[in-house]
């Protein structure tokens, strides 16, 4: 459960980012049902949709019968320009968007703290090489916002 927390408050501060303050613009997660359709209607109805990918697990500690390990998140963040412009699109270019995400993220608490947040402990840190990426894609413009935390399961 902690490493879908992890992801859920990485969603949640996203959320919380004041250009993507529009109440239409939904930080989408696989606990949400069908994320492929999510995915599209967003697109066609505000030409802008920003998902955290299903994180990866790297092991870097066997402590005891628990794990350290090394999560990683990545916000994808899909534009449909024609869509994203028009009026009743967002009028949020994906990299805003993306730069945005990179800022919240940096440095915020994981959300694993268990009373005040002590700054270093339980938190996403950005990696050193390109934690934000054009992705090429063929209808839209695509970036992945990558972040990491340690979690001991």
């Amino acid at each position: 459960m902690k490493i879908v927390a992890v992801a859920e408050a990485a969603a949640s501060r996203i959320q919380a980012i004041p250009l993507l303050g529009d109440s239409r613009i939904q930080i989408l997660t696989e606990r949400q049902g069908d994320l492929n359709q999510k995915i599209t209607t967003a697109l066609s109805k505000l030409g802008l949709s920003v998902v955290i990918v299903t994180p990866d697990v790297d092991i870097l500690q066997h402590v005891g019968p628990e794990i350290r390990v090394n999560v990683r998140l990545v916000a994808e963040v899909s534009e449909l320009p024609l869509v994203n412009q028009s009026a009743t699109g967002s009028g949020v270019p994906a990299l805003a968007a993306a730069t945005a995400i990179l800022k919240a993220l940096h440095r915020a608490p994981n959300g694993l703290d268990e009373g005040e947040h002590r700054p270093r402990l339980n938190e996403f840190r950005l990696p050193e090489e390109q934690p934000l990426r054009l992705i090429p894609d063929k209808r839209n413009i695509v970036y992945h916002v990558t972040a990491y935390t340690e979690v001991i399961i």
